[in-house]
């Protein structure tokens, strides 16, 4: 069975996923390109509507990347310096510079993880970033 495919006025093209109930697609933020992953409707339903948390999440984190980064920065920064870095400490301006953005997924409720390729700087773990449903960058850390 074909996979049903709309085309959505925040998020653009985005195809169904049956066995995760979530929607899929790419976005463009800044200057990345990123897949994007966004939870159906958690009502008990069968509907496959996005929130409007999860819209309003999107956009919070889409003009939130600074402030996402700064997060990132704050609980791995001396991590990274006292326990992966191979070699001379970095500060918080080169820290904040090298993850790539790769992948978001948020949750009907508001809340999201954002997803992070590290830069080699964690031996290829990802960085993740979690905003809750306040639209607050609560925690970040070392995943996968």
């Amino acid at each position: 069975m074909p996979k049903l495919r709309v085309s959505d006025h925040q998020f653009g093209e985005l195809e169904w996923d049956d066995d995760y109930h979530q929607w899929s697609g790419i976005v463009t933020i800044g200057s990345n390109t990123v897949r994007v992953y966004i939870d159906a409707s958690d009502d008990g339903s069968e509907e496959m509507e996005i929130s409007e948390n999860a819209r309003k999440a999107y956009g919070i984190i889409s003009e939130s990347q600074s402030q996402i980064r700064e997060k990132a920065c704050l609980d791995l920064l001396e991590t990274y310096n006292r326990a992966w870095n191979q070699g001379a400490q970095i500060d918080a301006r080169t820290f904040m510079g090298r993850p790539i953005l790769e992948a978001i997924t948020i949750y009907s409720e508001g809340m999201a993880e954002i997803f992070f390729g590290d830069d080699d700087m964690f031996w290829g773990h990802s960085i993740i970033v979690s905003m809750n449903e306040s639209g607050e960058f609560d925690s970040a850390y070392i995943g996968g």
